[in-house]
C-alpha cells in the first residue's frame, strides 16, 4: 500500500461509511473528478477554446512585436518561446491581457464543478500553472 493510501485510511478509519459501486453515467461525481485532468492538457492548446488565439496576439501591439522578435531570434526574450505557432511564457500559454478568453478561464478554473470554487489563492495557482497574461494578479 502506498504512503498516500495509508494516510487516507488513517483519516477515514473513524468514520462509518459504505462504498457503493455506481456504473457508468450513474456515477456523475467520479466523472467530474476525472475531468480535472483537462487542466493538464489545456497547456497543449489543442482545444476549440484556443482557436483564434494567434489573431488575438497579432492585435496586441506588445505581443505582436514579441512574436516577431522571437521568429527572428528565439532567444530574444528570455522566458518566452514559440511552439507550434503558439506563444508561451515559462511553459504557460500566453494570452493578451485584454483577451475575452480571460472571463472563460476564470469561469472554468473557479465556477465549474471541476474548478471547485477553490478560493482566490488556489484558483490563481491553478490558472498560473497553465496560462499567462500581463496583469494576471490584478485580473483575478
Amino acid at each position: 500500500m502506498e504512503e498516500d493510501q495509508q494516510k487516507w485510511i488513517a483519516k477515514l478509519i473513524g468514520f462509518d461509511f459504505e462504498v457503493k459501486y455506481k456504473p457508468g453515467k450513474e456515477n456523475s461525481v467520479a466523472d467530474a473528478l476525472s475531468r480535472q485532468m483537462q487542466y493538464s492538457t489545456i497547456s497543449m492548446v489543442q482545444c476549440e477554446a484556443w482557436e483564434g488565439l494567434e489573431e488575438e496576439i497579432q492585435k496586441d501591439d506588445k505581443l505582436k512585436i514579441l512574436v516577431q522578435d522571437l521568429i527572428g531570434d528565439p532567444l530574444s526574450h528570455p522566458g518566452y518561446q514559440l511552439r507550434g505557432g503558439k506563444l508561451f511564457h515559462k511553459g504557460r500559454v500566453a494570452i493578451p491581457k485584454n483577451s475575452p478568453r480571460i472571463a472563460w478561464i476564470l469561469h472554468e478554473f473557479h465556477d465549474t464543478s471541476t474548478g471547485g470554487h477553490s478560493g482566490y489563492l488556489r484558483t490563481y495557482k491553478k490558472i498560473a500553472s497553465v496560462v499567462y497574461w500581463e496583469g494576471m494578479r490584478k485580473s483575478i
